[in-house]
């Protein structure tokens, strides 16, 4: 019964001192940190998904919008011509919409604008130009066709 005793007065001796609940405390508080931020998170990739479903949805709409509109308008659709538009048509749409989809994802970021470019000057070349060279061209007279 001793050893019991002793043991219980070890383990609330740890347990009640103002280390352990100091220690419970930082990690009570680390995880209610780690829980908002994660939930932050999910929440963030949920709107992308939304963004994403929607531009989708708008863009899809819109390229099949244009390509019946083009289509009726062409009076004999041509097998490569139509495949040729259609591809351009859906990659104006894809960059179109990339353009888009960067302009948001900057603005959720925070990101205001791209630096600006360092034009860097070029250096004269220090080479002696050549002397002036003389090209003799030898004409050729004109052959005169016949005329009727």
């Amino acid at each position: 019964m001793n050893k019991i005793q002793a043991q219980a007065a070890k383990v609330g001796k740890i347990l009640f001192s103002a280390d352990t609940w100091a220690a419970y405390k930082q990690a009570i508080v680390l995880s209610w940190n780690l829980l908002k931020e994660s939930a932050r998170l999910i929440w963030l990739i949920i709107c992308l998904g939304i963004f994403v479903v929607a531009w989708l949805w708008t863009n899809s709409l819109q390229v099949a919008q244009e390509l019946k509109s083009w289509y009726a308008s062409v009076e004999e659709p041509k097998t490569d011509h139509f495949l040729d538009a259609a591809g351009k048509e859906l990659l104006l749409a894809g960059s179109t919409g990339a353009a888009l989809a960067l302009t948001h994802a900057k603005n959720q970021l925070g990101i205001e604008e791209e630096p600006e470019a360092i034009e860097i000057p070029a250096i004269a070349p220090e080479v002696s130009p050549l002397p002036a060279q003389q090209h003799f061209v030898e004409e050729t007279p004109q052959s005169s066709s016949p005329q009727t």
